[in-house]
């Protein structure tokens, strides 16, 4: 069952007692209209409580609605600063790793003859060991240690 709440008060709008724990009648004259006073002056209270209910649920989505409102304006100010970093950004200006010779000149010749160019270009093993073999490949002979 679930939890209730907010309850609207007097839930039973039209009972009424017409005596007292006595036993004496309350009302004299006019039973009836004593009967609908008190219904009515009943339902009265009913919409005012009511009306408190409401004003709870409606201020409950007012300070959820605005907690939204809050988190779309971040994420709008987050948007626009990635758009200007990439308005910003220029291509042309990241800066380009350099190959060693041996490897650059085979990328070219790859370019240059459509894949169909040296041997060493179709057979990445000979790139590899090129690259691997110890020799320096701007002719300086052997690379330096690499441990002290």
């Amino acid at each position: 069952m679930p939890f209730t709440l907010r309850t609207v008060q007097p839930v039973f709008v039209s009972r009424t007692r017409l005596a007292d724990a006595d036993g004496k009648p309350r009302v004299r004259d006019d039973e009836l209209e004593a009967v609908f006073n008190n219904t009515l002056c009943n339902a009265i209270r009913q919409l005012a409580s009511l009306v408190a209910a409401a004003d709870d649920v409606f201020g409950g989505l007012n300070v959820e609605l605005r907690s939204i409102t809050d988190r779309a304006a971040a994420l709008n100010d987050r948007l626009l600063r990635v758009r200007d970093v990439v308005e910003a950004h220029d291509p042309r200006v990241v800066p380009v790793r350099e190959y060693l010779p041996s490897v650059k000149q085979a990328v070219t010749e790859h370019a240059h003859t459509g894949g169909q160019g040296a041997a060493h270009v179709a057979h990445p093993g000979a790139l590899w060991s090129d690259m691997t073999s110890g020799a320096d490949p701007r002719g300086g002979g052997q690379y330096p240690p690499l441990g002290p």
